[in-house]
């Protein structure tokens, strides 16, 4: 099975509690991910809640959180057929602020078509989006 991954870190100023606000505003990820032209989350930001996100170059695609540690980390999954799209986000606290990690794994069979597709504009993106995010947790009280 083919798999590519792409990853971005940050240290940041923020703090943890700062950086989760603004990724659980799920509708309004398109503030700090310029590639996302809607994002929606049906229910509770935590492991097994599903949404849909509208990227400016492709469809509407239904994701799921997969995995959700408070404070800490999340998952969401997007599957295509013979593939699956993982966007993987962590905070970490360091003595000054903290480490902001965004991570992109492509795996499956047809991961190739899918990392030109998705994963190459994205690896573009990605700093970023992360600089962004950033930017958007600092001011955020």
């Amino acid at each position: 099975m083919s798999i590519w991954k792409t990853t971005v870190s940050r240290k940041s100023t923020a703090t943890v509690q700062q950086i989760w606000t603004v990724w659980m505003d799920v509708s309004n990820w398109s503030r700090w991910d310029a590639d996302i032209v809607k994002s929606v989350l049906s229910g509770a930001f935590e492991t097994g809640a599903k949404g849909i996100i509208k990227p400016k170059s492709g469809p509407k695609t239904k994701f799921c959180m997969i995995e959700c540690t408070a404070g800490r980390s999340f998952t969401n999954r997007t599957v295509s057929p013979l593939c699956r799209v993982d966007f993987i986000h962590e905070v970490t606290p360091v003595s000054d602020g903290t480490i902001v990690t965004h991570t992109i794994e492509i795996t499956g069979l047809l991961s190739p078509l899918f990392v030109r597709i998705i994963g190459k504009p994205q690896e573009k993106n990605l700093p970023l989006a992360v600089d962004s995010l950033i930017k958007i947790a600092k001011e955020t009280k």
